[in-house]
């Protein structure tokens, strides 16, 4: 699910090409802690730690999945939010695959 999210979000020039599977090969420890440092809030500390969700969705025409073809903002969201809509699209995945959902609280 990380390299997921990694993959659909804008974080400049430190997004991977599309254009080579499988996807996870190009994720080094240090290439996501690099990515996930691009993708944090500044000065946003909460009880658990950093707030993520500063980059936007990836442009569908660089995204190499299927789904980003009917990539939209979801309904009532600020077109600046992406936390909500990568939350609805990593939530559909166990009905896309056919699994069951996995709750941690």
């Amino acid at each position: 699910m990380q390299v997921l999210y990694l993959d659909s979000i804008d974080v400049g020039f430190l997004n991977i090409s599309h254009d080579t599977f499988p996807r996870i090969r190009h994720f080094t420890a240090e290439i996501m802690k690099t990515m996930i440092m691009a993708d944090t809030i500044p000065g946003k500390l909460e009880a658990r730690g950093f707030e993520f969700g500063k980059s936007q969705f990836r442009e569908k025409s660089t995204v190499c999945y299927s789904w980003a073809t009917n990539l939209q903002p979801p309904s009532g969201a600020p077109s600046s939010s992406t936390t909500v809509g990568l939350w609805e699209l990593a939530s559909s995945f166990p009905r896309i695959l056919g699994v069951h959902p996995v709750v941690c609280f």
